[in-house]
């Protein structure tokens, strides 16, 4: 589980004597470190958190097939697609094929 500490070294702060309190939620890490804008906390904390993802088996896979999606002459449509894929989740609505409005 990720700690204020691993944000601290994303940001390049010193680690405070809470280090070891855990975040599971970019909200949580945001809250860890109130003196620092949201939005840097966020972007730390997603870098971290895509630091850790590359070390797992099969990611490789995953970010070539994204890859492909966006780069599909209807990459909405195509990402929408593969998103529902991987998570076995149904879209509430598909991409219109090249109007840019939605189908619901």
């Amino acid at each position: 589980m990720p700690q204020l500490s691993d944000l601290c070294a994303v940001l390049g702060l010193p680690v405070a004597d809470e280090g070891g309190r855990a975040w599971t939620t970019l909200e949580e890490a945001c809250a860890l470190l109130p003196g620092q804008p949201a939005e840097v906390v966020r972007t730390a904390a997603l870098t971290f958190l895509a630091q850790q993802m590359v070390a797992l088996p099969g990611i490789a896979g995953v970010f070539a097939a994204l890859r492909e999606a966006v780069a599909h002459p209807q990459p909405e449509r195509e990402l929408t697609r593969l998103l529902g894929r991987l998570t076995g989740a149904s879209p509430p609505f598909m991409p219109a094929g090249g109007s840019g409005g939605l189908i619901w």
